[in-house]
Parts: C-alpha cells; sequence; structure tokens
C-alpha cells in the first residue's frame, strides 16, 4: 500500500477523527494544542472561551508529537524527518488579533539510531530544570494476523530507554545516564514531567511509563511500568490491570502540590 500524502489541513480535516495529542497553557490568554489526524499533525491555538480553534488550513501537515513550554518559548519533536528533531514554534499574540504560528525552526536535527528490525523509537518530550528532555523508549514488538481478518496488530515485547538532554548552543542532544539522586520521570503522551523526590526514595533515578499506544497496538495488561536507570531493568511497581480503552491512552494527573513543587525546584535550580 502506497504512504498517504501529507498534505495540508485542508486536504485532512474531513477525512478522520481528530484528535488533541498534546497541550499546553502558555499564558493567560493563549493555548497551543498539538492537533492530528492519523499521524498527521498540525499547531492549532486559542484563547480561553473562543468559541474556536485557529489554525494555518494551508500548511503542509507534519508529524508533531509532544510540545512542551520553557521559559515563555514552545518547543515540539517533529518526527517527519528523523527521531529527535526539534523545533522551535514562534506565535504572533496580538490583543486585537488571532493568534497565529509565525515561524518554525530546526534547532536539533536529530538522531541517527541504527536501524533495528523488531524495534520501535517512541519519543517524549519534557522540561527539566530549565532545559529539555527527550527521553526515547525503545520498543520490542512482533506482528500478529487478527483472525477473521488481513488486519496487523503489533504486540509490544519490552522496553528499553535513552535520555537525552538538548544543548541549544551546540544544536544536538547529549545522553544522560542518570536523572541525579532527587529526580523521577513519569512518562505518558502529552502528560509528561519530572518529579522530584527524597533521594532515599526507591522512585529516585527511575522512569515511571504508561503503557499509551493506541491505533493498531494491541493492548497490554498492565497501565504502569518502571524502569530504573541504576541497573537499566524494568519493574511493575502497580498491580497490573486488564482495561478496554480503544483508541484512549491512560494518562498521568498531577497534584497542585507536585505541580508547585516541581516549580520551585527548577527555580532553585536555575
Amino acid at each position: 500500500m502506497a504512504p498517504e500524502v501529507r498534505g495540508t489541513w485542508l486536504d485532512k480535516k474531513d477525512k478522520d477523527e481528530i484528535l488533541v495529542t498534546s497541550l499546553v497553557v502558555c499564558s493567560k490568554r493563549l493555548i497551543a494544542a498539538i492537533v492530528a489526524i492519523r499521524s498527521f499533525s498540525i499547531i492549532a491555538l486559542c484563547r480561553p472561551g473562543a468559541a474556536a480553534w485557529s489554525v494555518r488550513v494551508h500548511e503542509v501537515c507534519r508529524l508533531f508529537s509532544d510540545m512542551v513550554i520553557l521559559q515563555g518559548k514552545i518547543y515540539a519533536l517533529d518526527r517527519t524527518a528523523m527521531p529527535g528533531y526539534l523545533v522551535a514554534i514562534d506565535i504572533v499574540d496580538e490583543y486585537d488579533i488571532e493568534p497565529r504560528v509565525s515561524r518554525i525552526e530546526c534547532l536539533i536535527k536529530g538522531i541517527s539510531f541504527p536501524r533495528q528490525e523488531e524495534f520501535f523509537w517512541v519519543p517524549y518530550l519534557l522540561e527539566f530544570h530549565g532545559t529539555l528532555l527527550m527521553v526515547c523508549k525503545k520498543l520490542s514488538y512482533k506482528i500478529e494476523h487478527e483472525s477473521g481478518n488481513f488486519s496487523i496488530i503489533f504486540v509490544a515485547a519490552g522496553s528499553g530507554f535513552v535520555v537525552f538532554e538538548a544543548n541549544l548552543k551546540r544544536h544536538l542532544w547529549a545522553e544522560m545516564k542518570t536523572l541525579e539522586n532527587d529526580q523521577a520521570l513519569f512518562l505518558g503522551r502529552g502528560c509528561s514531567r519530572a518529579v522530584h523526590v527524597s533521594p532515599y526514595d526507591l522512585s529516585r533515578d527511575c522512569i515511571f511509563f504508561l503503557d499509551d499506544f493506541t491505533g493498531y497496538w494491541k493492548k497490554t495488561t498492565t497501565a504502569c511500568e518502571l524502569y530504573d536507570m541504576k541497573d537499566e531493568k524494568i519493574y511493575s511497581p502497580l498491580p497490573m490491570v486488564s482495561r478496554k480503552s480503544g483508541n484512549v491512552p491512560a494518562i498521568w494527573i498531577f497534584s497542585q502540590g507536585e505541580i508547585d513543587k516541581a516549580a520551585n525546584s527548577r527555580r532553585g535550580g536555575m
């Protein structure tokens, strides 16, 4: 089957279900989101209370994944070119006109991972102590055919992780072997966060991640697992659950207290 042409938002907006895959609150008067149709996506903007989102309908769709805001600027991963392709998104935000994307600038051209059969890389972007982290989940899989038809289902078989820190001055990703003794990461599509923990806590230097695969992925029976960067092993910290979620992945929900502690920790380290 020939690959689908990217096209513009006007070409695709009526073809399939529209999903919001990542959302950030830029200010009290501006919200930005990655809006996707299948794997193709575009940046949408709106003001709180507005009746509609603003998009550049004639812009060619990209393959945006996660998006974060850092020191007032929006950053996103764009899988159109290669894994780790980091872009900065400039927005014109004036009181008397609709907000709009004015420029998308490439900051890091990505990482060339060695090609391996039966492995798939899933990138996550998050803010970490005033800088950006990209966490790549290395997912092994096998392919099954559903009984009774010819649909292909990908079955997750295990994971590993590689963590990179953005060096914006040198325009490259630098691999990190540790998060330090007072940090843990929670990964999820559109809901990733770094959390301050006690240096004596067993969750230090660990990555908690969700079963957030959708589409052609066969659902597993676990909602949450833990990757320990100290010994590079995966553990199941919570009892396994069985759920039928369709195309709706699980997400992390953080209390306001945890959000405030993370913000104070970031300010203290800057």
